[in-house]
């Protein structure tokens, strides 16, 4: 692995962990949904940011893989694959995959922490 990605990716898993925070704080409006028009939005809301980072995920992950395939077949093609170059380019494809969600997670808890405070 890399060295100049892996605090990156760290810092992505470390932003998955307020999941369950953010989860926490919706759950007053998963329970009120139907009742009140904010509950529900924020229902709407929730259901619509899971969908975007799925889609957004799934392509980083199918652009990364179809990249590493391309220029791992042109490396050898070559003769110039190298294993290290092929292992960072994994490395890059799982940093592209959790961007999306780690960035909308930590979106959400600030968002979420400032509702509840006011």
């Amino acid at each position: 692995m890399s060295r100049t990605r892996t605090p990156h990716i760290a810092s992505q898993m470390m932003s998955l962990a307020l999941a369950p925070y953010v989860a926490a704080m919706r759950m007053p409006s998963f329970m009120g949904a139907g009742t009140s028009p904010a509950a529900t939005r924020e229902v709407m809301q929730a259901m619509q940011e899971k969908s975007d980072a799925v889609m957004e995920s799934s392509r980083a992950i199918q652009d990364a893989m179809w990249g590493m395939a391309f220029g791992s077949a042109r490396a050898m093609g070559a003769g110039t694959f190298n294993p290290m170059r092929f292992a960072a380019g994994h490395e890059k494809a799982i940093a592209r995959v959790l961007h999306p969600v780690s960035r909308r997670v930590q979106a959400n808890a600030v968002r979420l922490s400032r509702k509840s405070k006011g």
